[in-house]
C-alpha cells in the first residue's frame, strides 16, 4: 500500500511540473459558448437556446451578443466560430461572427476579426481568421464583444474561440 501512495505522489508531482502551452507565453483560447449570449431584442422570439448547449434560429435574421474580457496587454491571434450551417437558404446563407472593439466613452465600433461559415453542411464548422486588425487588446480605452448573426432552424451556434498571447 505505501508502495502504490509513493507511485501516486511521484506521479502527481510529475504532473504538477510539466509546463502547459499557455504557461510558456501563450494563453489558452477564451472560448465564450453560446448560453453567454443575448439577444439585441429585435428579434427576441428569432432564437431558441437547445437543451444540448447551443443557439439555433427560427427562419429570420437574429444577432446575438457576448462581452469578450481579454487581458490587458494581450495580443489577439485569431477568431475560431463553432458552428453547424444546414442552409444557405435563408436571410443570412452562414453563421457569422464578429470581434468588435469600441472605444469606452464611443459609440463608433470597429472590426478587429470576422469568420463565417461556408456552405450547407450538417457538420460542425470551424471556420478561422488570424487576420486581426488593432490586436493588442487595451482595456483603459476600449471595451470589446463578440457579435454572431444566424437565421434557420438548420443553423446551430455553439460557441467562438478567442486565441490570444501575453
Amino acid at each position: 500500500m505505501k508502495r502504490l501512495m509513493i507511485i501516486v505522489l511521484v506521479a502527481a508531482a510529475g504532473l504538477a511540473v510539466s509546463t502547459p502551452l499557455w504557461a510558456s507565453g501563450h494563453s489558452a483560447p477564451m472560448v465564450i459558448p453560446a448560453a453567454a449570449f443575448h439577444n439585441d431584442g429585435e428579434d427576441p422570439n428569432g432564437f431558441y437556446f437547445n437543451q444540448n448547449g447551443y443557439l439555433e434560429g427560427d427562419g429570420t435574421g437574429v444577432k446575438m451578443f457576448a462581452g469578450a474580457h481579454l487581458p490587458q496587454g494581450a495580443t489577439v491571434e485569431s477568431l475560431t466560430l463553432y458552428a453547424v450551417d444546414g442552409t444557405d437558404a435563408c436571410d443570412l446563407p452562414s453563421v457569422t461572427a464578429w470581434l468588435f472593439r469600441v472605444p469606452v466613452g464611443e459609440a463608433q465600433l470597429s472590426e478587429m476579426v470576422g469568420v463565417a461559415t461556408d456552405g450547407a453542411s450538417s457538420a460542425i464548422q470551424e471556420p478561422t481568421s488570424s487576420s486581426i486588425t488593432d490586436g493588442v487588446i487595451d482595456n483603459l480605452f476600449y471595451r470589446y464583444f463578440v457579435r454572431v448573426d444566424f437565421c434557420a432552424a438548420t443553423h446551430k451556434f455553439l460557441a467562438v474561440a478567442i486565441d490570444y498571447s501575453e
